[in-house]
């Protein structure tokens, strides 16, 4: 993911010529996930979003105390994964996590991030 969203920051420009970025990537399975210091450290760098990628369904309940807590502190958050893309394509739709990922007003991704990243890096830079 990392290199997919620098391609596109990078070499694409997909927000311009002149917008420094950084990445900043995060796995809890060797990383503590504060979403307190995110929420600062984006809060400092004046704008930012936080993408939850390559959530497995038992990883859903987590996901979103994740994105629970950084859209409180008012940071924009995407989820994507096996799960929102499963129950979107599956089921359309019908499930718990994704009804409460909309309403936390999560950007719900669902498919391959090679194809449509630039485009969610855009929508998170506008706002």
């Amino acid at each position: 993911m990392h290199g997919i969203a620098e391609h596109f920051l990078r070499d694409e420009k997909v927000l311009g010529e002149d917008v420094a970025y950084e990445i900043h990537a995060l796995d809890e399975s060797n990383t503590r996930i504060r979403p307190d210091c995110i929420a600062r450290r984006i809060k400092g760098a004046g704008a930012g979003i936080v993408m939850l990628v390559g959530v497995q369904s038992n990883q859903t309940p987590r996901a979103l105390d994740i994105a629970r807590r950084l859209r409180a502190d008012g940071i924009q958050v995407a989820i994507g994964g096996f799960h929102m893309s499963g129950v979107i394509s599956m089921i359309g739709g019908d499930d718990a996590a994704l009804r409460e990922a909309q309403t936390m007003g999560l950007s719900v991704f669902a498919g391959e991030a090679e194809e449509h990243l630039g485009e969610v890096l855009r929508d998170a830079y506008t706002g």
